[in-house]
């Protein structure tokens, strides 16, 4: 009889889980404890929300125009300020199209800008810091990253203007684990545009190219997912 009530009590004892083992010696703090700490380091795993990085550059710029198109058109050169703000476009362009296409399985830019200043990050901060800062803030399982490797502008006193966008950017787990899912590199988009006055260079980058870009890397991106 001994034998048998035994094996019954170790068969129990057997069956218990952690979290109950836990409760009995240390008392329902360490359960809630020990449950919350492996939430925490376990929350991005399997995770399927998709976040945009905001996209830096440009690297590099050429802007070739002259006084007679200036003249004609009532235009000046982009600012350098100007400038830095089209990759800030092109990310904001892509979450929009991304989330039209995936639904709420996307970040948006307002939860990114506030998880970025809860953080006290910046768009120019230091980028593995940031991007692991980040993804763990959102419980991101995926990120976008890239950046604008060139802008030319060459402005045609007769014929169209044209204007160029070179990017890079990829798809990647946030754990960094494995390549890339997606990728492009020093893709060219190109585009001609007739000269209008008062029209800006910027604004035609931002107004007619930027969401086209955005939207042929955004049914790329969904592609890669599988969505």
């Amino acid at each position: 009889m001994r034998n048998v009530l035994s094996c019954r009590y170790s068969s129990r004892i057997a069956g218990l889980t952690l979290a109950t083992i836990l409760t009995f010696i240390c008392g329902p703090t360490a359960q809630a404890e020990g449950s919350s700490g492996e939430t925490a380091e376990t929350v991005n795993k399997g995770s399927e929300k998709l976040l945009v990085l905001p996209f830096s550059g440009p690297k590099t710029v050429a802007i070739d125009d002259d006084i007679i198109w200036k003249m004609k058109t009532g235009n000046t050169d982009p600012t350098k300020e100007e400038l830095n703000g089209i990759p800030r476009a092109i990310s904001s362009q892509l979450t929009e199209k991304l989330k039209a296409k995936l639904g709420k399985a996307v970040v948006t830019e307002s939860e990114l800008n506030k998880a970025m200043d809860e953080a006290g990050l910046s768009a120019t901060a230091d980028k593995s810091s940031r991007n692991n800062e980040l993804a763990r803030k959102l419980a991101a399982g995926y990120l976008v990253e890239g950046n604008i490797d060139r802008l030319e502008f060459d402005g045609n006193t007769v014929l169209s203007d044209k204007y160029v966008v070179i990017v890079t950017a990829k798809l990647q787990k946030a754990d960094g684990a494995g390549s890339p899912l997606w990728r492009v590199s020093a893709r060219k988009f190109y585009k001609k545009v007739k000269a209008a006055k008062g029209r800006s260079v910027v604004s035609v980058f931002t107004d007619e190219q930027v969401p086209e870009i955005a939207e042929t890397l955004a049914l790329e991106i969904a592609q890669a997912l599988g969505r």
